[in-house]
Order: C-alpha cells, then sequence, then structure tokens
C-alpha cells in the first residue's frame, strides 16, 4: 500500500491512470528491476487506485496576544548573588505580581546582580518585566509598581 499526493484532483486524476496503466501493464515490474530489485518475480494491483480529497483547511491560528511590558530594576538590601536564591525569587516575584496586580507567570525575573562591589553591602540589583495585556494597564501599573516600591510597599 502506498500513496502519492499531487497539488490538484486534476494531476492526481491523471496520474492515478499513469501509475493503473504502469502496475498493471508491467512498467513497476520494470522500474523496479531496474532499480535492483532482482528477486522480484511479479507485480500485481491488490486493490484498485482511489483519490482521496485533501482535508479541509485548517482554521488559521491566532496570533498570540500583543503584551506591553514594564521593565524595572529595584534594589534589594540584605542579600546579595550568593544569598538570593530560588525561594528569594519566588518570593519577589509573588510579590511584584500582587502588587502589579498580575499573575506570577506575567513576572520574569531576567537579571540578579549585586549592587555594590562591596560584598559586605549586602544588596543585589534585581531586574524584571512584567507584561500587561494593552497599554493603558501597563502605565496605570507601572505607576503603582513605583509608587510600592519608593513607599516601601515591596
Amino acid at each position: 500500500s502506498y500513496t502519492v499526493s499531487y497539488a490538484n484532483m486534476s494531476l492526481a486524476s491523471t496520474r492515478a491512470s499513469t501509475l493503473d496503466a504502469a502496475v498493471i501493464g508491467g512498467g513497476l515490474n520494470a522500474q523496479l528491476t531496474a532499480q535492483g530489485l532482482t528477486e522480484l518475480t511479479g507485480v500485481t494491483q491488490a486493490v484498485a487506485s482511489s483519490i482521496v480529497a485533501p482535508p479541509p483547511p485548517q482554521a488559521p491560528v491566532s496570533p498570540p496576544e500583543a503584551r506591553y511590558s514594564v521593565h524595572m530594576t529595584t534594589t534589594l538590601h540584605g542579600y546579595n548573588t550568593l544569598t538570593f536564591g530560588v525561594n528569594e525569587q519566588d518570593a519577589f516575584v509573588e510579590a511584584i505580581a500582587i502588587l502589579g496586580k498580575c499573575e506570577t507567570t506575567d513576572v520574569q525575573v531576567i537579571r540578579i546582580v549585586d549592587s555594590s562591589a562591596q560584598l559586605q553591602a549586602m544588596a543585589v540589583n534585581i531586574s524584571y518585566t512584567v507584561s500587561y495585556a494593552n497599554m493603558s494597564l501597563a502605565s496605570t501599573r507601572a505607576s503603582t509598581l513605583d509608587a510600592a516600591v519608593i513607599g516601601g510597599g515591596l
């Protein structure tokens, strides 16, 4: 059993007749032997050929929803890159999501670096992005986040 695909119905119909004639008339046997199938003793058409229409086109895939991002960098004192681990990062993301009124999946930490060359100062700069569905929401929530960070709400 095999399938041969063609770009349109007219071509499929013409070529199906040609293939049927080749199988029945011995042309396929000769071609297979020429390709090195020297042990071949015969070829028969077990099932009549049929033409199957292509499946209907799939519905177009919707483009991903546009997102507006707020990029921020916040300094946290009392930590360095060694002490600001996974649990602390998760807690930070959760706090930003609560203050920014968004899902934690909308908050992406981009980079964490020590804010001072003096490790005893213990502070990290956290660069992050918070994504929103529209510009108005992003602008409003950016102001809310700024006020929360400056005012100590974080």
